[in-house]
């Protein structure tokens, strides 16, 4: 039995989809590292703790040792002190197509609107979208449209509900 692990966190990775399994039988699955880069990672060592990033954490802590000599906390992600506005922006999109267990999966990945390749790395995200303004939402302009850069914006939170309101109007109408 495969437990669902999509959109969970494990250190620095993120759980996106299965991808099959190694030569051994173990579920691989594609994860997205806070660092911008993707890793295909078996299960178990996500669930117990074996692999915690891309292979980003180790170059880092010798960086953060070359630095100061000693080892204290890292900040490792878009912002100090936790994930940015914009990384949590990510990464619910993210969630909302790749994760059933999700409320509004059915609104989103149920109803096949998928995110596109390049932004499964945070960092090709960001370089598209730039960082969220104070109050903003990330909107698609197509509502059955993907998340892609053609297709997305930064909106106000009054944009987002006018722009839901229009399409539901044209469908009903």
């Amino acid at each position: 039995m495969t437990l669902h692990i999509a959109n969970q966190v494990f250190g620095r990775l993120t759980a996106v989809r299965r991808v099959g399994s190694d030569k051994q039988k173990n579920a691989l699955w594609l994860c997205a590292c806070e660092c911008g880069r993707t890793a295909k990672v078996i299960a178990t060592h996500l669930r117990n703790g074996n692999t915690k990033s891309c292979g980003c954490l180790v170059k880092d802590l010798g960086t953060k040792r070359a630095q100061d000599g000693i080892l204290s906390n890292l900040q490792h992600g878009h912002s100090k002190g936790g994930k940015s506005p914009t990384y949590t922006s990510w990464q619910n999109a993210l969630a909302r197509c790749t994760n059933p267990n999700r409320k509004d999966f059915k609104w989103y990945g149920g109803k096949g609107v998928r995110m596109c390749k390049r932004w499964l790395s945070f960092s090709n995200f960001y370089h598209d979208m730039h960082r969220k303004p104070d109050g903003a939402v990330l909107g698609r302009k197509s509502d059955t449209g993907d998340y892609c850069p053609k297709n997305c914006r930064w909106e106000s939170h009054s944009e987002d509900l006018r722009t839901r309101y229009a399409k539901r109007k044209r469908k009903r109408g």
